[in-house]
This record gives structure tokens, sequence and C-alpha cells, in this order.
């Protein structure tokens, strides 16, 4: 019913006049063009009734003169004994003379006759030729007649009009003794009748198109005077100026009174609504100029705000403002943020948090002091304490979120800890170094001494272990010491270069021996207050580090540049990195990953960069680490050796 429907929506808003007009007119053109179908039709029906008629009086007058003709020729002697087919013969010559007189008075008629003795034709008219004496086949409509014993009449495909077409057809039995011994049958072609009806409905068509037409254009007159009438109607009404004295539409009289009254009605309506309007629209003004005070001052307090300050619309999650606290330590600039969703910005480090953050701000639900995690521009992390509620600007929903960074907050209280544990290291180790060094150092030598003599040669192996055990326990005392050393060092200025080359075949034979390599990328770095032997061991314990945490055929990378007026040393590594349960827990004392670790030697680092105003950073993932030590710088030149200059005296 698609097309139905798009029918109505094209007709339905033209004006009613049309619309009437167009259903008028289908309705005299379907019972015009129905009668124009339906009279030929039945035209048909009533001529074929008629000439069925006709042909079954022709085609059982035929059969009574072929009866009588058919006795006299079976009756001559001469047909005694004479072979079928001279029969037929004998029979066609008495017969067709029969036939040919018929033709003479129905010279547009096909008659014949057949034999159901000798199963063929035996005469046939007009225009006999020998080859027409013919079996016919058994499927013939003519063969139903001797199941019934009835005439029969129907319509077929004649072979005897030599275009094949469709034909009326009438077979007549013909009885002797009671019984049948064939048939005749008359044959007439419908193109006459055909003829015929045409002639008549062409008078009819053209007769009914005559009126349709003149009855289209009255309708159409006179729809079209009705519709001006209308058009004047409705425009009187429009400018008030019909006169209820006119009677061409005396029916819309009642109308126009009700439209009056109505009218008087909605102008005095229309005057309230406008005193209403203009009420609700100073009011409106009202409201919008203190709610754009409002907003205006609510942006200043948000972008003059110390914390980090977001507006995220909940609609779509896009950020449609940020503060000047946001952009500054996220290192975004205001155009990446404004009309970005977070996940654009790889804003959040786990993704649950964001989860958890848009599922708290759909329910309208606000939350304080959430602590989460997010990743700068430069790809750092912060810590955050973020706080959200929902509000409503004329931007839509949005969730205020606000956010204090507690990052150098984590890392104090980390560093607190850490210090912590190094004092209580401190004092374990001053209370008790002088105690254990004391009994370690008589014990070694009662073994030397024991080793020595000849009774005790076979023991030289067990005296060796338990010598080498103790130099360890000494090693991890002296550790103890270092990590609690609070005096200070003696340092002078120097090329943290130059001391780096001097250890770096200590850590390349170390390296190789484990099928791993050391490369040295040192820098042009100004000179350094150091302690020799404390960074060496610096140096050493980190290089170490990276050695063990790599599989063979990694390369080790000790690295000096200058960046933000500090000198760095980087040892990076290409082993598999660090969980982030290790990472935040790193510089603990006895924190290893090693099967034979002590877990002192981060710490001493630590310690020992600590004595030298140095920081320690670290930075991991799934291609291995790198420990930043970073240096403060001396005055502006001071103490600075170009590269140059040092490989010209050898340092390098």
């Amino acid at each position: 019913m698609r097309w139905f429907k798009g029918l109505r929506d094209k007709v339905f808003p033209m004006q009613i006049t049309k619309r009437v007009y167009i259903i008028v007119t289908v309705l005299i053109v379907v019972p015009v063009t129905l009668a124009a179908i339906l009279i030929p039709v039945e035209m048909l029906r009533v001529q074929e009734a008629q000439r069925k008629q006709e042909l079954l009086f022709v085609a059982s007058s035929l059969g009574a003169r072929l009866s009588q003709a058919y006795d006299e020729i079976s009756e001559h002697s001469q047909a005694q004994g004479k072979s079928s087919e001279e029969q037929v013969w004998m029979l066609n010559q008495v017969l067709q003379p029969v036939i040919n007189d018929f033709n003479r008075y129905y010279p547009d008629l096909s008659l014949g006759y057949y034999s159901l003795n000798f199963d063929r034709i035996v005469a046939v008219g007009p225009n006999f030729q020998a080859q027409d004496l013919q079996p016919i086949p058994h499927d013939e409509l003519y063969f139903k007649i001797y199941k019934s014993g009835q005439p029969n009449g129907v319509r077929s495909l004649s072979p005897v009009f030599y275009d094949g077409k469709t034909g009326l057809r009438v077979a007549v039995p013909i009885y002797r003794d009671g019984r049948v011994i064939g048939h005749t049958w008359v044959n007439t072609k419908l193109d006459d009748i055909y003829a015929d009806i045409g002639a008549v409905v062409r008078k009819i068509l053209l007769i009914g198109l005559f009126v349709l037409v003149v009855a289209l254009w009255l309708s159409w007159r006179m729809f079209d005077w009705f519709s001006q009438e209308l058009v004047h109607f409705a425009d009187a009404l429009v400018h008030h100026t019909y006169d209820p004295s006119d009677k061409m539409l005396p029916e819309f009289n009642p109308i126009l009174d009700v439209v009056k009254q109505d009218t008087d009605e909605l102008l005095l309506a229309f005057a309230r609504l406008q005193e209403e309007v203009a009420v609700r629209e100073s009011a409106e003004t009202e409201l919008k100029r203190s709610r754009c005070q409002s907003e205006e001052r609510f942006f200043k307090v948000f972008n003059a705000a110390p914390s980090m300050m977001l507006l995220i619309r909940c609609q779509d999650w896009q950020i449609v403002e940020a503060n000047e606290s946001f952009l500054e330590v996220s290192g975004w600039s205001r155009e990446e943020v404004i009309g970005s969703r977070s996940e654009d910005l790889d804003f959040w480090a786990i993704a649950a948090e964001r989860s958890r953050f848009r599922e708290m701000i759909g329910k309208k639900e606000g939350f304080r002091n959430s602590e989460m995690v997010f990743i700068t521009k430069n790809h750092t992390p912060r810590a955050l304490l973020v706080s959200a509620e929902r509000i409503d600007l004329a931007v839509g929903h949005c969730a205020l979120v606000a956010m204090t960074d507690i990052t150098e907050r984590k890392q104090w209280e980390r560093e607190m800890l850490r210090l912590d544990r190094l004092n209580l290291l401190a004092e374990m180790a001053a209370g008790i170094s002088h105690e254990v060094r004391n009994p370690l150092t008589t014990i070694r030598g009662f073994l030397q001494m024991l080793k020595m003599k000849p009774d005790c040669q076979s023991y030289n192996g067990y005296y060796d272990l338990m010598i080498e055990e103790l130099d360890r326990a000494n090693s991890i005392i002296t550790e103890f010491l270092s990590i609690g050393r609070n005096n200070l060092v003696e340092q002078k200025i120097q090329s943290l270069n130059t001391l780096i080359q001097a250890i770096a075949p200590l850590i390349q034979a170390d390296a190789l021996g484990q099928d791993k390599s050391l490369v040295l990328e040192l820098g042009d770095i100004p000179n350094l207050s150091l302690n020799e032997s404390e960074m060496r061991q610096v140096v050493l314990n980190l290089s170490r580090n990276a050695v063990e945490a790599m599989k063979p055929g990694g390369v080790v990378r000790i690295k000096t540049f200058c960046e933000l007026q500090e000198v760095v040393l980087a040892v990076e590594d290409e082993g598999a990195g660090m969980p982030p349960e290790v990472l935040e827990r790193i510089g603990t004392p006895f924190l290893t990953t090693k099967e034979q670790g002590t877990g002192l030697g981060l710490p001493v680092c630590y310690s020992i960069a600590a004595r030298h105003k140095a920081r320690i950073t670290v930075n991991t993932g799934l291609y291995g680490t790198t420990f930043y030590v970073r240096f403060q710088m001396l005055q502006a030149n001071e103490g600075r050796v170009p590269l140059r200059e040092k490989l010209a005296k050898g340092e390098s």
C-alpha cells in the first residue's frame, strides 16, 4: 500500500475543489472503463452462443443427409469384398457431393464427416484433397462426443484454416442401429465475430469518450466556479469584507458567524497572551543576564583557581573548558584540549579509572578526593586527588572536575619512608659494626693460622671457603656503614667522564664474561664536585645491575649530557624492565630481585647521591631500564672542560 500512501500525500495537500474534482473524475472514468471492457466481453459471449447454435443446426442437418447416403453406399453390391481404403474412397464419392452442396450454402464454414468404423475422415470441405482422408488423433476434442453421446461445441485451433487462428468447432454424433458410427463437424473462424463486435465496440467507445469528455469539461467548469467562490469567501474572511447578503454561498453564513465569534475571542486571548509573553520575556531576559553574570564569575574563579580544573560535557564527554593550571601541568595547549575527549589525549593511566569516573558522573553522583593517575603530554605520570560534581551550564549538563597534584607529596612520602629506613640502618650499623667486626677479624686470623699448619693442609679448601664468607660478611657491614654515613666526605672538582673512562675496562670485562657489551656515549659536560671512590661505587653498582638485568647479547650504554641546568649520568640496559611494585619501592634497603643479592647496592647509590646533592630517577619499560643520576651544575662555566681538550689530553 506504499503507492496508495504516496498518492494520498500528493493529492490531499491540493485544494478541496481539485480533490473533489479528482474524486468525481475517478467515479465517472472507472464505471465507463469497466463498461467498455465488460460490454465487448458479454457481446462476444452472446455471439458465440448464437453462432454455436447455428453450427449445431448445420451439423445436425449434415448428419441426417450423410446417414442416408451412408446407407445407400453400404447396400451397394460393389462395396462388398473391397479393402478398407477402397471402401473409404467409395464412401467419399457418395458423401463428398453432399459436403460440397452444403459448402455452397455455407461458404465460410468448414464441414466434414468422420467414420468410426474406418477410423478416418471420409469427406471434408471446402477445398477437398485426397490426402485429407486420414485418421484423427483420438485426443482431439471431437472424441468427447463418443463418451457423452451428445453434440459438443468448443473453441480450438482448427487445422482446417490456413493461419491456425482460434475457431469455433461443433461436432454431432451419427447413430445407426442404436450405436455411434461416426460424427459430423462444422468449424468457423471467430475473426468474423470479432470484427462485428469490434465495429460495435468502436462506436460505443467513441460515443462514451465524447460523453466522458463533455461530462469532465462540465464538471471542471462547475468546480472551477466553486473554487473561485471558495477563494473569494476565504479572502473575505481574512480581510473581514464578506457580505452576508451575498447569496452565492448562503450555506457558509453559519460558518461565518462562528468564525466571527471565535475571532473576537482569539483577539482577546491574543492580547492577554501578548501581555503574558512580554512579562515572561522580561523575566527571561533578567534571568539570562543573571545567569551570564553568574557564569562569568564562575569562569573567573575557574580560570584563577590554583588547582587543575576541567569542564566535561556529560552528553559526549568532550572537554569544553580547562583552566590555566591544568594546561600548565599537563603540557597541552588550549586548542588541543577543548573539544577533545580524555581518551583522545591518552589522559588516563588506568582505563578502569576512566570508566569508574564516567559511571559515577552518569549516575548524577559527585565524589571527593579520589586518588587517580593521569598522563601528561610528555608521557609523565602524575598522581592526583580528583573531585567532581555535576552542574548545569549553557552548554548542557557538565561535570566540574577539580584535580590536586599530589605527585611531589607522594614522592616526599616515599623519600621520607626511605630515609626512615636508612636512619634505622645507620643506627643499626653504628651499634653493631664494631661489635661484629672484632670477632670476625679474630676468627679470620685464626683460620689463616690453621691454614698454614702442615697438619691442616688437607682442610685448606674449607678454610678458604670460611675466609671468603667472612670477607663477604665484612663487605655487607661496610655497605651498612656506607648507608648510614652522615659525615661529609672529601670532594674535589673533577671530570665525571674521566672517572667513567677509568673504570670502563672493569665494566667491559664483566660484561664480556656474560656475552654482553658496553657502549660509552659521553657528552660535553662541565666538571663536578665529586668524591672519586664513592662515584666509582655508584657507576659500578648501576652498571653491574644493568649487565645482570639483560640476556646474552645485550648492550649497556653509559651516557653523560646536560639537561635543564643539570649534569646527567644515565646507565641504560636492554632488559625486560621492572614491574610496578618493584619500581614503587626502588631504593629501599634489602629490596632485590637477584638470587644472591643483598638489596643494599641501590640504597648505597641513593645515599651517595644525597651526599653529592644529586637525585636518582628511573625510567623503565618493556625494552629496558634507565637510571638517571642528576647533579646540580656548578656556577656558570666553572670547571667546564671541552670534550675536544679532554680527548687531546688522553682522558678518554
